[in-house]
């Protein structure tokens, strides 16, 4: 049965990879170095998800935040690939939309090659045909986000949404 639809965009984090336990093992070698408290997992689970910057100005500081970043990613960059697993039901779910000839792209606030190692390291990246950076997306939405026009705000989201598919489609 062919989907109802001609592609499918994904937030990496969270939806098919579960990648908690890489940044809990980078961050907390990141705090070490500051000789800092290292944070539990179910406390780096509520703190994450708006960049990496932002999760260095709250956990190292922002005098600190562009040496947390780099001692950061150069940690992820080994662990990440090797810490993350699938979701339960993502490997399905990706293969089943493939199956169907669904195009199916991927947006995270990662860098796009820590994207790319991650889904080459689960064995899915070539169901992708494309894996970017939140923000070449989310330029449109952050527009949507400071207008104080509702009916602006929801056309804006809703061409985002689109442009996302476009790109998936077309790339």
């Amino acid at each position: 049965m062919p989907a109802p639809y001609a592609a499918a965009l994904f937030d990496l984090d969270g939806t098919p990879i579960d990648s908690y336990a890489a940044i809990h093992d980078a961050l907390n070698l990141t705090l070490r170095h500051f000789a800092l408290e290292p944070i539990a997992l179910h406390r780096v689970r509520r703190i994450v998800g708006d960049g990496l910057e932002s999760l260095m100005e709250k956990t190292v500081g922002k005098e600190r935040q562009e040496e947390g970043v780099a001692i950061f990613r150069k940690r992820y960059a080994v662990t990440g690939p090797r810490m993350t697993e699938l979701l339960p039901g993502a490997d399905e779910l990706t293969a089943e939309l493939e199956r169907r000839d669904v195009v199916m792209g991927v947006v995270s606030n990662k860098p796009s090659y820590f994207s790319v190692e991650i889904l080459e390291a689960l064995g899915i990246l070539d169901r992708f045909v494309i894996v970017t950076l939140f923000m070449a997306v989310s330029a449109v939405v952050f527009a949507a986000l400071f207008s104080d026009d509702s009916v602006r705000r929801l056309k804006i989201l809703r061409a985002a949404y689109i442009l996302a598919a476009l790109i998936a489609a077309t790339a």
